[in-house]
């Protein structure tokens, strides 16, 4: 599984590796510092993630806060933003590879 991408600066890791990190950290019941051994990442990275893509924390009476609200507001439109552009690109594949080639249309 080659989840990283090199570059100058060290690891990176795509929003879904992190995303499952933070879950497998969050369902384990582990320590972050144990988890981040097992998974060869910085411990602090894995901290990041967690408030980034970890479960949002909940006020007394239940109700979420307006913080917590924005917060996810702002997460959902990176995620839309995302998803258009991968739509788009996929729109873009879709024609390339449906495009009737010369040869079938010149015999």
């Amino acid at each position: 599984m080659n989840n990283e991408k090199s570059t100058t600066k060290g690891k990176r890791y795509d929003e879904a590796y992190k995303r499952a990190a933070v879950e497998h950290w969050v369902s384990s019941g582990k320590a972050a510092k144990a988890v981040a051994a097992e998974l060869g990442v910085n411990v602090q990275s894995l901290m990041q993630w967690k408030q980034r893509f970890g479960p949002q924390p909940v006020a007394r009476n239940g109700v979420r806060t307006m913080e917590v609200v924005e917060a996810e507001n702002q997460r959902l439109r990176r995620e839309v933003e995302s998803l258009v552009r991968q739509r788009e690109i996929l729109k873009k594949t879709r024609g390339i590879i449906s495009a009737p080639s010369e040869s079938v249309l010149n015999g």
